[in-house]
């Protein structure tokens, strides 16, 4: 399967980063268009209709988790960003991945690899979302605690 991919990003360095990235992987993915701004990116979206998008979270106008919330059509999402404290939020909207910034050829690799998985399954948005639910409820976190008092 060939993805019809769409693209949002503002900084310039990094859509040109990521185009020649994907650029080599013109057999899986067809980039039919790209966005700097949310705004941009939903109208875009919702007129194209992609397979997937890969998407920026800190963006002008909307953030990627708003432009998601706006769309008509929802397509796949792989998250690129420089920000790992919205990972969860990330995949609590079924998100195929999320790529930390700087983005490079392993981490496209790995996302791709993770698409064709989810691909493949026809219900991925349940499998993701249960997967979500495990990791809710059995991770736990430990916090040592040792309070000195001086008087």
């Amino acid at each position: 399967m060939k993805y019809r991919t769409f693209l949002v990003e503002d900084e310039p360095v990094a859509i040109q980063n990521l185009e020649r990235l994907l650029s080599i992987h013109t057999d899986k993915l067809d980039i039919i268009g790209k966005a700097a701004n949310g705004i941009d990116a939903v109208s875009a979206i919702n007129n194209l209709k992609p397979d997937l998008i890969f998407l920026d979270i800190q963006i002008p106008g909307l953030t990627g988790f708003e432009v998601l919330s706006r769309l008509e059509h929802l397509p796949l999402v792989i998250f690129t960003t420089a920000f790992s404290e919205f990972a969860m939020k990330a995949f609590e909207t079924h998100a195929v991945d999320y790529i930390l910034k700087p983005i490079s050829q392993q981490k496209i690799e790995n996302a791709l690899n993770k698409l064709e998985h989810f691909s493949r399954n026809p219900d991925w948005k349940s499998l993701m979302q249960s997967l979500i639910n495990d990791l809710t409820k059995t991770t736990r976190l430990a916090i040592p605690f040792n309070l000195t008092f001086a008087l």
